[in-house]
Formats: C-alpha cells, sequence, structure tokens
C-alpha cells in the first residue's frame, strides 16, 4: 500500500530524513545508536521511510512513517517510548514481544532489539537518555531501574498510557506553533514532566506490591506542599520533590492520594492555578494572564484557560479586569 494513504505524519516542521532507500534508512536514521539490519516488509521498490524528529534536553522526540518494515538495533544510551499512530508494532528483545496497538504505548529498556511495524504506519517515538532516567530513579528512591525493564504496555501499566497520552498531546502543541521549543521554559517545564512520566512508567509495580508500599508519613506530605508552593514557578520534577524529602516517588504518590485524592504532579498544578489567581487579583495595570502563568509555571496556555475556568468559576481574563477596575 502506498504511503500517500497514510495520515499526516506529525512534527512537519522538523524533517529529519525522508528515502526510498533501505541502506540509506538503515545508516542515517538518526534515532537510535546502531541498526544491525532494516527489511523492507514488502517489495524493495515500494520502500519509503520518512522520519521528522527535534532533540531537546534529554530527548530526541521522532515521528515515522514508513511502508511497513523489520529493523534489527543496538542502543545503549536510550530508553525508548514507542507510540503507534496508525496500523501496528512490535517489539522483540529475545525474551518478550510486545505488540501495541493505536491507543498503546510501549517503553521498552533492552538496549538489542528487534521492531517490527506493519505497512502504513505512523508512530511517534521518544528517546530518553538512560544515563539522565538513571539519575532520576535514583533520585526519585525508585524500585527498579532503567536496565530492569523489559517492555511495558499501557494495558497492564497505565502509567505508561499517561506517557503516551502525555507525549501525543505535546506533538500536538509542537505542530500548532514552532515557537514552543525557542521558549526556555516551557521546554524545561515539558522534559521535566516527561521524565517524570518515563520515570514512573519503569517504577510501576504490580497491583498487589503497591497496595503493600507504605506511603510516605503526613509531615512529609506537608513538606512537599511546602516545596511545591515555594518553587512553582520552576520547571519542578518530582525526583526534585523526592529528594528534599528523602522518600520514594511511589511513596509520595500513595501519600498525596491518601490525603488529597490526586497525585503530587495534580496538586502542584493546582498549586500553580491557585498563585496565578492571587497574583493577577492584585495586578497592576499592563499586566498580562500570558506573563503572569508562564511565571507561575503555566506552559500549555490552552489548557491553562480550561482549567482555570473550571477551578474558579471565570477566564484569568476577567480576574485581572476585575483587579484593574479596583485601581
Amino acid at each position: 500500500m502506498a504511503l500517500e494513504s497514510q495520515p499526516r505524519l506529525p512534527l512537519q516542521g522538523y524533517r529529519a530524513l525522508e528515502t526510498r532507500s533501505q541502506s540509506v534508512a538503515q545508516r542515517q536514521n538518526e534515532m537510535f545508536v546502531r541498526t544491525e539490519a532494516l527489511t523492507a516488509a514488502g517489495e524493495d521498490r515500494d520502500f519509503r521511510l520518512t522520519i521528522n524528529g527535534l532533540s531537546f534536553d534529554a530527548f530526541r522526540l521522532c515521528a515515522v512513517g514508513t511502508t511497513g518494515h523489520s529493523i534489527r538495533l543496538v542502543d545503549e544510551e536510550n530508553v525508548a517510548t514507542l507510540i503507534p499512530l496508525h496500523e501496528t508494532i512490535e517489539v522483540d528483545d529475545g525474551r518478550h514481544a510486545v505488540k501495541a496497538f493505536p491507543g498503546d504505548c510501549i517503553v521498552t529498556s533492552p538496549p538489542r532489539r528487534l521492531t517490527t511495524v506493519s505497512s502504513n504506519y505512523v508512530g511517534l517515538v521518544l528517546l530518553a537518555s538512560r544515563q539522565q532516567l538513571a539519575k532520576h530513579l535514583s533520585n526519585a528512591g525508585a524500585t527498579r531501574h532503567a536496565t530492569e525493564v523489559a517492555a511495558l504496555t499501557s494495558a497492564r501499566h497505565p502509567s505508561a498510557g499517561i506517557l503516551g497520552r502525555y507525549v501525543r498531546f505535546l506533538v500536538q502543541e509542537l505542530d500548532r506553533s514552532e515557537a514552543l521549543v525557542r521558549s526556555a521554559l516551557p521546554m524545561q517545564a515539558m522534559s521535566a514532566l516527561l521524565m517524570d512520566l518515563v520515570g514512573n512508567a519503569f517504577d510501576a509495580p504490580d497491583d498487589g506490591n503497591a497496595r503493600q508500599r507504605l506511603a510516605a508519613a503526613p509531615w512529609q506530605v506537608a513538606r512537599a506542599e511546602a516545596f511545591m508552593r515555594q518553587n512553582v514557578g520552576q520547571p519542578l520534577t518530582m525526583a526534585a520533590v523526592t529528594a528534599e524529602l528523602g522518600t520514594s516517588l511511589r511513596a509520595l504518590q500513595l501519600a498525596f492520594q491518601r490525603h488529597h485524592g490526586v497525585s503530587p504532579r495534580a496538586y502542584l498544578e493546582a498549586c500553580r492555578l491557585d498563585t496565578v489567581r492571587d497574583r493577577l487579583a492584585k495586578a497592576a495595570p499592563g499586566t498580562t494572564v500570558a506573563a503572569t502563568a508562564r511565571a507561575c509555571g503555566v506552559v500549555h496556555l490552552g489548557r491553562f484557560a480550561a482549567r482555570y475556568n473550571r477551578k474558579f468559576g471565570e477566564l484569568p481574563s476577567e480576574t485581572l479586569y476585575r483587579a484593574w477596575r479596583r485601581l
């Protein structure tokens, strides 16, 4: 089937490779440390591979469109998150084989693996630095490490599904505005959240183990709340919070669910909304909603207004206008 019938490939502004040559695809795909073999799924003359991609902080994010192929690769430097958007992908490391469909997500760590994608495939690949991830997991007190996990899928580990949904959202934002990658603070915040989500996927326990694990103490929850409020404008990771407390990421998550009914990340986002509202209510003429939100650590302004409205019953611009009227 021809590639032209595929859905539009995301990240159009970041073209990295477009080729009909299997040898070129094998040598120049630039996604993995080493590609040992790449074989087209159909006739050689029909083969086509397109890769759009960009790098930021400890990540490389790519969109891949292909007429179908199998690739045997070696990558000791990165952990890969694979997210099919159209058709299927299968990963086999010699011990485990995992197949994913659109809406699924595979987080895979083994450095040597065989990946097979069906014809007309479109998908996303997020590569995270193995070294940075190991440091993140250590700081967060994680129970697993990047070398210990073979593959995770959204079907068995909801945390991988959350990661997949956020990556898809991030790609939509990047397609909407290329200016985003030139904004240092938003990109730092997105990188921090991505590292939290990838790390959480690796530290995702079996349900039985999670129930047996002790949550953080109430005093640690209170200290975490204060630390988040003090650093509300920073691209804060949950690893930084757990390092400050001397507890594990899982213990912190269980404690926040018990005391607040939400994750630590959701609590931080609520703190940011509260801080934005407080500053807008006291704003001087010339203040803008966007600048205030960014100063409070808000990255995605499109979703921010809707969340603000749901929480406070008015738009942030209405809060700002009321503050100006009182002057």
